[in-house]
C-alpha cells in the first residue's frame, strides 16, 4: 500500500500512477457552480486535455475571492462531494506568474484530490460536479490555508488548471450484505471510517477469510488489476487485549490508495480479486497469505490481519 506525495499535494493530494474506472451515482441535482470574476477573465489558457496547458495572464494577478470555470467540458462520470478526482495539474504564483508544481503530463501519473468541503472548500467547490474529461482554471484569491500550506505570502491569488481523468467514489456504495459467523463486526462512521469490535474469545480462523460487506456494480477486478482503494488494516489482538489498527487511508486525509495486486500481500489480491467497484470487503489474513514469519514494520512475525477495504475504482 504505496503512496507518495507531489509538490502539489502538500494540500492533501497523494500522486498515483493509475487514472482508474469507476462507478459513482449519477446525481441529476449535481450543478456545477461557475463562479467567473475579474481574475478568471484576465487568464488565457490554451492547449489540450491532457497536456501540458498554455497559461498567460498580466501580472501582478490579485482577486479577492475564489473563481472557477469549466474551460472545456468533457463527458465522463461527474464528480461529487466526497469523490475524489484523478487530475493533472499546473499551479501559478498570480504574483509573478511563477510555475509552482506542474504534473508530468504523462497519461499515467496523476494526482489524487478527495473533494473534502472540509478540508478544502476552495477545491472541493471548483471541481465538483465536474464530468470526467474536463479542463477547469480556478483563480484562488481567498485560500489561505493554502498560500500558507505552500509558504507564500498571506495574500498571494494563485491560478490553477486542472484536468480531470477520472472521478472515483468517495466511499464504497454497494448493497449491504449478510455477513458470516467468524468476522470482526464492523460500524461504520457517516463518512465510511470503519471500526472493528472482535468478540470475546475468538480465534483466528486457519485459512483467509474473504467477506462482502457490500456488493458493488461497477468494473470487475482482475487479479493484476491496479486499484484504487480506501482501507483500514488491524492485527487480530490476543484475547483481552485492544485490537491494533497498523494502518488506514482514513487516518491520512481520507486520501485512497492506488498499487497494483501483483505487489501486495497474497490474501490482499484474494479479497479484492473479482469483486467490484462499490463493494466494501472484510478480509480475515492468515499469516502464511500476510507477512508470514518475517512480520514488517508494524506488523509482528506470525500475525493474522484484517482489513476493511473499499474498492473505489480499477484498472
Amino acid at each position: 500500500m504505496r503512496r507518495s506525495l507531489s509538490l502539489f499535494v502538500l494540500t492533501a493530494i497523494a500522486a498515483t500512477a493509475l487514472a482508474g474506472c469507476a462507478t459513482p451515482a449519477p446525481d441529476a441535482s449535481c450543478t456545477y457552480a461557475e463562479k467567473p470574476g475579474d481574475g478568471i477573465s484576465a487568464v488565457t489558457v490554451t492547449g489540450n486535455f491532457g497536456s501540458k496547458p498554455d497559461v498567460t495572464f498580466a501580472t501582478p494577478l490579485k482577486a479577492s475571492t475564489n473563481q472557477n470555470v469549466i474551460v472545456s467540458k468533457g463527458d465522463g462520470l461527474v464528480s461529487n462531494a466526497g469523490d475524489s478526482v484523478a487530475i493533472d495539474v499546473s499551479l501559478y504564483d498570480g504574483t509573478n506568474a511563477e510555475l509552482l508544481s506542474s504534473s508530468r503530463y504523462d497519461g499515467t501519473s496523476f494526482g489524487v484530490l478527495p473533494l473534502d468541503e472540509t478540508a478544502q472548500p476552495a477545491l472541493a467547490s471548483a471541481l465538483k460536479c465536474v464530468p470526467a474529461g474536463s479542463r477547469v482554471l480556478t483563480v484562488l484569491g481567498d485560500d489561505p490555508k493554502l498560500t500558507t500550506t505552500l509558504g507564500l505570502p498571506e495574500g498571494t491569488t494563485l491560478v490553477a488548471v486542472f484536468d480531470i481523468h477520472d472521478v472515483y467514489l468517495g466511499k464504497a456504495n454497494g448493497t449491504p450484505q449478510n455477513v458470516p459467523d467468524g468476522f470482526p463486526m464492523i460500524v461504520l462512521a457517516e463518512d465510511g471510517t470503519p471500526g472493528i469490535t472482535f468478540l470475546s474469545g475468538a480465534t483466528p480462523p486457519t485459512e483467509t477469510r474473504i467477506a462482502v460487506l457490500k456488493a458493488g456494480t461497477g468494473a470487475i477486478v482482475g487479479a493484476d488489476s491496479e486499484v484504487t482503494v480506501a482501507y483500514s488494516g488491524w492485527l487480530w489482538p490476543t484475547d483481552g487485549e485492544s485490537p491494533v489498527q497498523f494502518d488506514s487511508t482514513w487516518a491520512k486525509g481520507k486520501v485512497p490508495a492506488t498499487f497494483s495486486l501483483t505487489g501486495v500481500v497474497p490474501g490482499f489480491a484474494k479479497a479484492l480479486t473479482g469483486q467490484r467497484v462499490g463493494s466494501q470487503i472484510e478480509v480475515i489474513i492468515i499469516p502464511e497469505d500476510g507477512y508470514g514469519d518475517a512480520g514488517t514494520g508494524s506488523i509482528p512475525p506470525n500475525s493474522t490481519l484484517v482489513f476493511v477495504i473499499d474498492i473505489l475504482g480499477v484498472r
